[in-house]
């Protein structure tokens, strides 16, 4: 049934770019196609979404500017705080674009991101976390409402585990998992990455 709702998404994009085609303002336009969080459909026996697993933190993303952006895909780590960034740079402001937002132009081909936040707020569905991802790993502090105390942790490695089975803390000594000190160091990256702003983010 949520598979069919899709067409009315479809018939809407549909509409509105053959108005701009009709206006002739299709090709001066920037348009971006993203989605809300991925719904979990019972991987790790969840059925919500605002969790840092794949399934629920990759979306699609998509941007559209003929002439200006090139067709094809780019596998860098990107979020939906980009888009400010992006249109301020796409309206002639790219010193604004890094001032004070802390995501980054999509126009620009110079950077790259190794990792990114994932964040949650405590509620009745999904409890308080902060998380690192990157392409090849994930590591998830759970807290209690304070967002300080920690109370569990996670840690995948996605390339061995693509599907996020084995939480290499599960066994509570570090024996198969970052040793302590690589633990701290990821501790120390997240919280950094908590509260940075602007040019000091990914």
């Amino acid at each position: 049934m949520q598979h069919r709702t899709l067409m009315s998404v479809d018939d809407l994009i549909d509409d509105v770019m053959t108005r701009l085609t009709k206006s002739g303002d299709a090709d001066n336009t920037l348009a971006f196609f993203v989605s809300d969080n991925g719904l979990m459909w019972g991987e790790h026996r969840l059925g919500y979404k605002r969790f840092p697993y794949t399934q629920s933190a990759l979306i699609p993303f998509g941007m559209r500017w003929p002439g200006n952006v090139e067709g094809g895909i780019d596998r860098r780590l990107v979020a939906n705080m980009d888009i400010a960034p992006t249109v301020l740079d796409a309206a002639g402001f790219p010193k604004l674009a890094r001032k004070h937002k802390d995501g980054r132009s999509l126009l620009s081909k110079k950077w790259t991101r190794d990792e990114m936040l994932l964040e949650n707020w405590p509620s009745q569905t999904v409890p308080a976390y902060a998380a690192l991802r990157s392409l090849d790993r994930l590591y998830v502090e759970y807290y209690k409402d304070d967002l300080q105390t920690i109370t569990f942790r996670e840690f995948y490695d996605l390339d061995a585990d693509p599907w996020e089975l084995e939480n290499l803390l599960a066994d509570g000594d570090g024996s198969t998992g970052p040793g302590r000190a690589s633990l701290e160091r990821l501790h120390e990256r997240l919280q950094k990455l908590r509260s940075c702003r602007g040019t000091g983010c990914p």
